[in-house]
């Protein structure tokens, strides 16, 4: 009984793998903050990105309509995937959806164009149960009625 005692006592008081268990318990938490870091940054740049390019591309539509071109939906969804995949923004063409709709508006001689951006972001975190988000940009542009 006494040697078993020592045993157990000297188990306890042994402390020369405790650093590995320690790190063992904490390293998933610290990956999962870490990752969830990398996720909060590409979150925040991807929104300041599709927002930045939703201004760019109301400005190219508002400027061709001022120029008397009349550009179709097709013309503004090609124009946004043209903004939003190259530089400076460089988010995914396939993760976007671009919808616009060109309607009367109050405002005498314009028309309302009516642009919407979603943009699916991307995940780090799957494995830890968190998925990707989807932003939106809306935008309402009155041009002259063409």
């Amino acid at each position: 009984m006494s040697r078993h005692c020592s045993f157990i006592a000297r188990i306890r008081k042994d402390q020369t793998g405790s650093t590995l268990v320690e790190f063992a318990m904490l390293a998933p938490v610290f990956l999962a903050m870490v990752f969830g870091l990398f996720q909060t940054a590409v979150l925040i740049q991807n929104y300041n990105a599709l927002n930045s390019a939703g201004a760019d591309l109301s400005r190219f539509v508002v400027v061709e309509y001022q120029k008397g071109s009349t550009l179709s939906e097709s013309q503004i969804q090609t124009a946004a995937v043209g903004i939003v995949s190259s530089k400076p923004y460089f988010l995914k063409s396939q993760r976007l959806d671009v919808s616009s709709s060109t309607s009367a508006s109050d405002m005498p001689g314009a028309d309302k164009i009516a642009i919407h951006l979603a943009y699916q972001t991307g995940d780090f975190l799957q494995f830890f149960g968190v998925n990707g988000i989807t932003m939106t940009f809306n935008k309402n542009l009155y041009v002259p009625h063409a």
